[in-house]
């Protein structure tokens, strides 16, 4: 087994990522902040709304917190919405269909 270590280039975070035959088959560092950061906005998003602000006042105080990686308005109108009704989980909804991506050992000796 090889190991292969990555550095972000957005985040700047490094992993190391193992996989046999000198293929890499574990999703990159930035897929992985990229989950957690959409988790943890997702959790403000609802917290605020439970609260009963409104959308927009949601989006500009995440705006002046995450700047840059703030979520667009779209997402926290829909994620507002989506507690509103009452939604519970922060967690993204099963995809139906063929993964994107498909990780096994036969891949890995390609």
């Amino acid at each position: 087994m090889l190991g292969h270590v990555l550095r972000c280039h957005i985040c700047s975070l490094s992993s190391v990522r193992f996989c046999q035959n000198d293929s890499m088959s574990s999703e990159s560092v930035c897929e992985v902040s990229k989950k957690l950061l959409d988790l943890e906005q997702r959790s403000v998003i609802k917290f605020l709304t439970k609260e009963g602000k409104k959308p927009k006042e949601i989006f500009e105080r995440m705006v002046t917190v995450y700047r840059e990686s703030a979520p667009s308005y779209y997402k926290v109108k829909f994620w507002s919405k989506q507690f509103k009704w009452g939604r519970e989980s922060i967690e993204d909804d099963p995809h139906i269909g063929r993964p994107v991506e498909a990780t096994s050992e036969e891949m890995c000796q390609k």
